[in-house]
């Protein structure tokens, strides 16, 4: 070992035995011997070595998440600790990614478990692990790369399951605390509506659910009303999420078609629906509408009635429900009636719309079907009598 890195082992040593390291003598003797003879062995995670600012510094450019007393550290979660008041080069990895075991391999004090903690409790545990070595330990933690979230959406949801939510990242610089950032970046109950398609025409925005799962093993019941965030009440709504959180949308039993245009323009519903409409229209297929259309904005989107083989009078509107029944309603069709559940219904992705033929095409097809088998019939015949014609000429 060179000279130079002998004086910086032992100048090492003196300044944590200056800054408050409860040492013998004899022990710090051993350390120096050993700095000599025995190499100094890695650090099971990969080393990152950045300079340890004081607690009133917030370092440039640097990721940070918004942290509630409620986030947990757990496996993937990216942390910095920072040591303060001792010499800067003790400690010389800041960040750290907590492995499966949930288990830091810490300078000194060797194994600190972290996972399942808060912020605040992993802060405090570290520096009991810490107390016995150094006066009065100053730890702080910070979340630099939260774990991706996975959660469940269910219920009317426009596709159900389990879905994996990643923080965004925000540089952040200046005199920022430690901890924060924009909670924005953090996911939220519409964040994973939306990852999950957006909301059902028949979502009870009043009464979603979010169930979450504590440290304690038990499930706690959380009501979000989406409809009073639309209100632009200031009550927290859109909370945000934690990983395991389920969030289940119940089916809204009355629906006001007031209420249903205000959803159906909200972030959170999808940005259109998919009708087949068949039958006698100009435009027959898949027609693509905005949440919340209209059976006569159907028709109109397929060009409307082809008249007059169309039954303009009235519509079949067919409906495959989520039990697996469906549902098959003749609707009178008025172009003058507003959105309503009788006349002009709100339409939901999969509906098929089925324009009926009128009486007089379904007559005119019926003669010209029959005459035309009456003609595939007969003119073979005609067809046979010419050729006699044709002999009996001849003969003559």
């Amino acid at each position: 070992m060179k000279h130079r890195d002998l004086n910086s082992n032992f100048q090492r040593i003196l300044g944590l035995h200056k800054n408050g390291l409860k040492l013998p003598f004899r022990i710090v003797l051993l350390l120096v011997l050993s700095s000599i003879f025995i190499p100094v062995p890695t650090q099971a995670q990969e080393s990152i070595r950045l300079d340890a600012p004081r607690a009133n510094e917030a370092s440039v450019g640097e990721p940070r998440f918004p942290i509630e007393d409620a986030y947990r550290l757990g496996r993937s979660d990216e942390i910095r600790i920072r040591l303060f008041g001792v010499d800067p080069d003790f400690f010389e990895r800041e960040r750290y990614i907590i492995p499966v075991d949930g288990r830091l391999n810490l300078p000194w004090v060797g194994e600190v478990r972290v996972d399942g903690l808060t912020i605040r409790e992993a802060e405090t545990q570290i520096e009991s692990s810490y107390a016995p070595f150094i006066k009065n330990p100053n730890v702080t933690v910070t979340l630099v790369s939260p774990r991706s979230l996975r959660v469940v959406v269910a219920g009317e949801i426009q596709r159900p399951g389990s879905y994996t939510l990643t923080p965004r990242e925000q540089g952040v610089g200046g005199g920022l605390a430690e901890v924060g950032g924009n909670p924005n970046d953090w996911p939220t109950v519409i964040t994973a509506i939306q990852a999950a398609g957006g909301l059902q025409q028949q979502a009870d925005l009043r009464n979603v659910q979010l169930r979450r799962l504590d440290q304690n093993g038990s499930t706690r019941n959380l009501n979000v009303d989406l409809w009073a965030l639309l209100q632009g009440e200031n009550a927290p709504q859109d909370f945000t999420l934690r990983d395991g959180d389920t969030i289940l949308v119940p089916t809204a039993t009355v629906l006001d078609p007031s209420e249903a245009q205000r959803i159906a323009i909200a972030n959170f519903s999808p940005d259109g629906i998919a009708i087949n409409i068949a039958g006698e229209v100009k435009t027959p297929g898949l027609v693509d509408l905005r949440p919340n259309s209209s059976l006569n904005q159907a028709i109109l989107a397929a060009g409307g009635f082809d008249n007059p083989r169309a039954k303009s009078g009235s519509a079949n509107l067919i409906r495959l429900n989520p039990d697996g029944t469906v549902v098959n309603r003749i609707i009178q069709v008025d172009y003058s009636e507003p959105l309503n559940e009788e006349t002009n219904p709100a339409l939901r992705e999969g509906d098929i719309v089925l324009i009926s033929t009128s009486n007089l095409a379904r007559t005119s097809d019926f003669l010209s079907l029959v005459g035309g088998a009456i003609n595939s019939v007969i003119n073979p015949i005609f067809q046979v009598l010419g050729i006699f014609n044709i002999l009996n000429n001849n003969n003559n």
